[in-house]
């Protein structure tokens, strides 16, 4: 007597959330590749600076010079590895897989956008963390007031106003503390 070997539901789930993830990780390493590996020159180098400035009171930290060609070609490569052990083995965690690819697919970018020139990291990082508070701002009044059961759907609206009214009221009266009293009204 033959026995048939009938495959279960949970066996074709559990073989299409590896294939389904690792062939879009290979995916993108090979878009990586299109975007990012094509017209790169050979001995081409990416300068990130890691100092705050040059009158900074910090310890100097030399800059982080990295070679371009190889660097992309390495990080592509461990997208694609990293695609290919999902399909073929599976990674339990697909938020850290999704943190490193993204990581990742953000380093190449930086190296393909400095190459043969510098870019200074800490500065960036700054400058995104100013540009980010009005933004978190907003999602933690979105959060306190959805928590005290009011949707409110405006929060965006309503501190663009406040800004725009603040800025003309300070300009009209010369002064910016009587423009900060209407923009809080």
């Amino acid at each position: 007597m033959t026995q048939q070997s009938t495959s279960s539901p949970s066996t074709k789930s559990s073989t299409r959330s590896r294939l389904i993830p690792g062939s879009l990780l290979i995916a993108t390493g090979l878009l990586m590749l299109f975007f990012f590996g094509r017209n790169l020159e050979a001995g081409q180098m990416s300068k990130f600076g890691l100092n705050s400035g040059p009158k900074s009171q910090t310890i100097p930290i030399p800059d982080l010079v990295l070679p371009v060609q190889p660097s992309i070609y390495i990080l592509i490569i461990a997208v694609i590895f990293l695609g290919a052990w999902q399909m073929a083995r599976g990674i339990r965690s697909t938020g850290l897989l999704l943190g490193i690819v993204a990581f990742i697919f953000i380093a190449a970018f930086l190296i393909w956008a400095a190459r043969g020139k510098s870019l200074n990291l800490v500065g960036m990082l700054s400058s995104s963390l100013v540009r980010a508070i009005p933004i978190a701002l907003a999602a933690l009044c979105g959060l306190i007031s959805e928590r005290a059961a009011v949707i409110n759907i405006a929060i965006e609206g309503i501190m663009l106003i406040a800004a725009e009214v603040a800025v003309v009221s300070a300009t009209v009266t010369h002064n910016l503390y009587i423009g900060l009293i209407p923009s809080m009204a």
